[in-house]
């Protein structure tokens, strides 16, 4: 059996102040059979110190760049010297954003496309997850 990880760097990521982000959402699953799955409605996001470009990959600071990692972003030189304190946002500070980008209706657009990334995924091993009752991690 050979197992393989598949993904896509975002060439056009959505960026906020010329950053990157990613958004962080709770979930837990109850029940595998029927699957029971259910979302947190609050979230977080976390960004990137730098102002994302596609042409530094190497550098000492394109960790900064790239990745949202709180454990990367700590030692960054302009880690929460940004907009976000802390280079985090609640899910009502971006609802808040993308209102002021007249985006109203983005957020439950980005919301919906994560349930359905979850539902899909737990569907894919649906079959061979070990279910452990009245248990979770």
């Amino acid at each position: 059996l050979e197992e393989w990880v598949a993904q896509q760097y975002l060439e056009r990521p959505m960026l906020i102040h010329k950053t990157k982000f990613d958004i962080r959402q709770w979930f837990l699953v109850t029940g595998f059979n029927p699957l029971v799955v259910w979302f947190y409605k609050d979230s977080y996001l976390r960004f990137s110190s730098d102002e994302f470009n596609m042409t530094d990959f190497r550098s000492a600071e394109s960790k900064t760049i790239h990745l949202c990692n709180n454990s990367i972003q700590k030692d960054a030189k302009k880690f929460a010297k940004g907009f976000a304190e802390g280079n985090m946002w609640s899910s009502d500070e971006f609802k808040a954003y993308l209102i002021s980008q007249n985006r109203p209706h983005t957020w439950h657009s980005i919301f919906e496309q994560m349930k359905a990334i979850v539902t899909n995924a737990l569907l894919c091993v649906q079959a061979t997850a070990e279910h452990r009752k009245n248990t979770f991690e």
